[in-house]
């Protein structure tokens, strides 16, 4: 069974609720994201570009402030995973820049994931 589903150049936080609301227009999810249900894919945001990975905290932060996705994780498994792109951010940017913003994202993501 496919478990993952990873969203290649996450932007917004739409782009993380378009799996959710897949799911639930083909029956793999039931309910409201309020309710008991349960999410059998998991949403891997793949933040690839610098500017993508500058908003990637404010992107996860948004979507786990809507009301009931922490829950629904919760309920899921407890599993969020994330992606961060090396090879566009290193088009992107450069080796440098590339490999800071990386550090910066994925610092910013630890602290976030603290905090909930």
């Amino acid at each position: 069974a496919i478990r993952h589903y990873i969203i290649s150049h996450t932007e917004t936080v739409s782009d993380l609720l378009e799996v959710l609301l897949l799911q639930k227009e083909v029956g793999l999810m039931n309910g409201t994201l309020d309710t008991e249900s349960k999410n059998h894919l998991i949403v891997v945001p793949l933040f690839e570009t610098i500017e993508d990975l500058r908003n990637a905290a404010p992107i996860m932060r948004e979507f786990y402030a809507l009301p009931g996705v922490a829950a629904l994780v919760q309920r899921s498994g407890g599993e969020q995973d994330i992606m961060l792109g090396y090879s566009d951010s290193n088009k992107d940017g450069g080796i440098f820049t590339s490999n800071w913003e990386l550090y910066r994202a994925e610092i910013a993501l630890v602290e976030l994931f603290d905090e909930l």
